[in-house]
């Protein structure tokens, strides 16, 4: 007998808060000062030129072989984007993310503020 588990909205929302998190911290390690490359007002991660890996590499696909990430990697990294036709759930989930990814720099920015 199987196990139906349904996802409430919120959980989604606090796994994707996750994955977002665990992602900017791994860029913070990666290339520091990261967010600094990216537009927020441009940002969407459901556009591979446009995602976060886009903006910082021209394109999503060429980030991940740069990083050195594979898909599973980038999705649990909050990164993931595709740019194909996607259901309105699918397309809700990636504006999730990009709003999550423009709180993670906005902190980065306020953090730097505070140095100065």
């Amino acid at each position: 007998m199987s196990t139906v588990i349904l996802v409430t909205d919120d959980a989604l929302r606090i796994e994707a808060g996750k994955q977002v998190a665990a992602g900017a911290a791994e860029m913070d390690n990666r290339l520091p000062d990261w967010w600094t490359g990216i537009d927020r007002v441009s940002l969407d991660l459901g556009n591979s030129y446009d995602c976060v890996l886009g903006q910082l590499f021209d394109e999503f696909e060429i980030g991940l072989e740069l990083l050195g990430l594979n898909l599973g990697e980038s999705e649990r990294l909050g990164l993931y984007c595709s740019g194909d036709s996607l259901s309105q759930a699918v397309r809700d989930a990636y504006q999730l993310r990009t709003q999550l990814w423009i709180a993670e720099i906005d902190m980065r920015e306020a953090a730097q503020a505070l140095e100065v």
